[in-house]
């Protein structure tokens, strides 16, 4: 009786998971300059020493924002009305004014304001809601 060899198939598994977690890798955290639309960068997010922070160009107001858990995560798209499955992979970073998130393009293309403005990246406030953003290129 032929047995095919065990490390043949152990190189299959590990490719298979290999490719199941680079499929379901999550966007990069929303840090960089950002835009409403091609124009005057509103807010950057950058890292610091302890964390991350975001500047309003606008309001010349610097805040610290943290990463959103996925329980944050969930229960911004509850607040927003958006269809739970599109959480998953999502990032965000966050305080108790504002959150700024990336989705996976694919997505993003089936949720607007994001879909009409051609965005992954998104803004969120309680008193302006959801806000499409433009990461602005270096």
């Amino acid at each position: 009786m032929y047995r095919a060899p065990v490390l043949g198939l152990s190189a299959l598994a590990t490719s298979l998971i290999c490719a199941a977690a680079l499929a379901a890798t999550p966007p990069a955290l929303p840090t960089g300059d950002f835009s409403l639309s091609a124009g005057d960068t509103v807010w950057s997010i950058q890292a610091t020493d302890s964390g991350y922070q975001a500047t309003s160009h606008t309001q010349a107001d610097v805040q610290p924002v943290f990463e959103l858990t996925d329980n944050g995560r969930q229960a911004l798209w509850k607040r927003m009305q958006w269809p739970l499955e599109t959480v998953a992979n999502a990032r965000c970073l966050g305080n108790m004014l504002d959150v700024f998130c990336q989705v996976e393009a694919p997505i993003a293309a089936t949720i607007e304001p994001l879909k009409s403005a051609g965005s992954s990246y998104f803004h969120y406030d309680r008193a302006t809601g959801v806000q499409a953003i433009h990461l602005q290129k270096r």
